[in-house]
């Protein structure tokens, strides 16, 4: 009597663990599919693209000036372009269970290596330079100006950031209370980069 008893309490106790096992496996499956698919917030996308389409429009101001000042050129196209890797590089370290926080070392370093290159790198150091640099209120400084011409004449580069922004808002564009929002953002941001790239090489710099 007392065997069947044990029996079956160490049977009961089994099942227990059984389905305690179960559960925990399915947890662990959720979690995956969760930073597989990370939840992106549609509104944090949209003031992204907004800030980004509000920095290309200043880039434009500056060029539309009399005197061109290359530096303030270079730090609000750079920011511009920083927006949109804030936009990629956000989901892709949620996947890790971290959030970029809005390092640019970790927003550039979650982008797709030539971008990061381009606009994580050259870009970004070519800011540095023109808001730190003891010569920054030498505006129109033929190094800055040449570099800032390379950068922004790569359409390469930017139609990659462009694709991976899409990639990732993919769920966003297509929600019916955001589609036209973001649709014309994204159409703005090019067609302001298209300007500025002109504007720029109206100007004959070699």
């Amino acid at each position: 009597m007392t065997t069947d008893r044990t029996n079956i309490w160490q049977e009961v106790i089994y099942n227990r663990f059984v389905r305690f096992l179960f559960l925990l496996f399915a947890l662990c499956l959720v979690s995956a599919c969760s930073l597989e698919s990370p939840s992106f917030d549609p509104k944090a996308t949209i003031a992204l693209l907004t800030k980004c389409k509000d920095f290309m429009s200043f880039s434009l101001m500056i060029l539309n000036q009399p005197d061109v000042y290359y530096n303030q050129l270079a730090s609000r196209y750079y920011y511009a372009l920083y927006m949109l890797g804030r936009i990629v590089s956000g989901p892709r370290w949620a996947m890790r269970g971290e959030d970029e926080g809005g390092s640019h070392n970790k927003v550039w370093s979650g982008c797709p290596e030539s971008v990061s290159d381009l606009y994580g790198n050259d870009l970004k150091d070519l800011r540095v330079k023109c808001d730190y640099g003891v010569d920054a209120p030498d505006v129109r400084r033929s190094s800055y100006s040449q570099e800032l011409k390379r950068i922004i004449n790569d359409d390469e580069v930017f139609n990659t950031l462009i694709d991976n922004v899409d990639s990732i808002c993919e769920d966003v564009s297509s929600r019916p209370n955001y589609q036209e929002q973001y649709k014309d953002l994204l159409d703005t941001i090019k067609e302001r980069r298209e300007q500025i790239k002109r504007k720029m090489n109206s100007f004959g710099i070699s």
